[in-house]
């Protein structure tokens, strides 16, 4: 009779009541596995009347699923891999899956206090563990599902065969109204007439009316002797009649506006907001209270080129005096 000596491995107090499916945690493609070699005990060998053969895979497996019930509980460890190697030895793999919340190593302590025990009581033959060992074994991961097929399109009606569209009667054109004569066609209505330029006139320019000048579109052009030009602020009116100037038309002195069709670039006017100053005037006993020095208005002064004796006659700077010795 075998004696079994107690292991100090105590299976869990609540084990499952059925094993869990192998399968592996997320991410793994590996089972730890417990893997061990039975064979007959050398030492007592002599005693044995026989030894391990092949035929004994089903009672080496039911062996150890015994041991497995006693210590871990039933179902909480899958069905061993048992494996016949001649002569006389069997290899066991025990797969340790995740959930049955057992390490690898603790299985193997397990095996290693007991195991041997039990089976040498259940075969009749004095067995002992050769080598044991924590291994890993290979399990293919979950497939994926296969693709669902695209839904099938529905079915559309049997159509009937295209009828020629009613066609609609046609338009008969109607006839123009006779036009009565008296009625006329709309027209455009009338461009705004030019701005004209500003009015140069004596009295006009200055408020001495006998200051000439005449409006001159060719003020401010370039090439143009422009004395007298900008008379009483206008860009385009030109003093006339003065020495020194030029001669006034003859149109300048009936007219008092410009002709009617100004020249096509139009004349610039200052903004409203800032009227320009007129020009002081310049009259005898105006730019001093001498009425024996003679002055005159003269827009020239001042200009580049120009001889500006008698200028600023009065501190007024278009004031020229004149009639005096070396003067004009």
């Amino acid at each position: 009779e075998v004696s079994v000596v107690p292991s100090p491995f105590r299976p869990p107090l609540f084990p499952p009541s059925s094993p869990p499916p192998p399968s592996l945690p997320p991410g793994s493609s590996t089972l730890p596995t417990v893997e061990f070699t039975l064979t007959a005990d050398t030492a007592r060998r002599l005693r044995a009347l026989t030894n391990l053969v092949v035929d004994q895979a089903d009672e080496v497996q039911n062996g150890v699923l015994k041991y497995n019930k006693a210590v871990f509980g039933e179902g909480v460890l899958a069905v061993p891999d048992v494996t016949f190697l001649p002569p006389a030895s069997f290899s066991v793999v025990a797969k340790v899956a995740p959930e049955s919340q057992l390490s690898a190593t603790l299985v193997a302590n397990a095996y290693a206090d007991g195991l041997a025990d039990e089976l040498s009581a259940s075969l009749g033959l004095p067995i002992s563990i050769a080598s044991i060992s924590i291994g890993s074994l290979e399990v293919a991961g979950p497939s994926p599902p296969p693709p669902e097929p695209p839904p099938a399109p529905p079915a559309s009606p049997p159509q009937d065969p295209p009828s020629n569209p009613p066609q609609s009667p046609p338009l008969i054109p109607l006839p123009n109204p006779p036009l009565n004569p008296s009625q006329s066609l709309p027209l455009d209505p009338p461009s705004p007439p030019p701005t004209p330029p500003p009015a140069c006139a004596p009295g006009v320019c200055t408020k001495n009316s006998n200051e000439k000048c005449f409006f001159d579109p060719t003020c401010g052009q370039l090439g143009v002797d422009g004395i007298g030009c900008n008379a009483g602020g206008r860009p385009q009116c030109r003093f006339c009649g003065f020495d020194g100037g030029i001669p006034c038309p003859p149109s300048s002195l009936s007219p008092p506006f410009p002709p009617p069709f100004p020249p096509l670039v139009p004349a610039p006017c200052p903004p409203p907001f800032s009227p320009p100053t007129p020009p002081p005037a310049c009259a005898p006993g105006v730019c001093t209270k001498n009425l024996n020095e003679k002055c005159f208005f003269d827009p020239t002064c001042g200009q580049i080129g120009v001889d500006g004796i008698g200028c600023n006659a009065g501190g007024r700077p278009q004031c020229r005096s004149c009639g005096f010795e070396g003067g004009i």
